[in-house]
């Protein structure tokens, strides 16, 4: 099932990206927001989530912090 974003809701390519990559209960609570501004930071914070798991996911070592 493809979704669209609603002509109202100017998204970045990040955040379309992030939109389209959305699960069920991600969507389901996307669609409960009201106005567009609360649905731009929904989906702002789950592109920053990613980038927090992305990051998180790589170890720190003393090569990687350039000791």
């Amino acid at each position: 099932m493809a979704n669209s974003i609603s002509t109202n809701l100017i998204l970045n390519k990040e955040e379309q990206e992030t939109f389209h990559r959305m699960n069920r209960r991600e969507r389901l609570r996307f669609n409960a927001l009201s106005d567009n501004i609360s649905k731009l930071s929904f989906i702002q914070a789950l592109v920053e989530r990613e980038k927090f798991e992305l990051f998180s996911s790589f170890p720190i070592t003393t090569f990687s912090l350039g000791l």
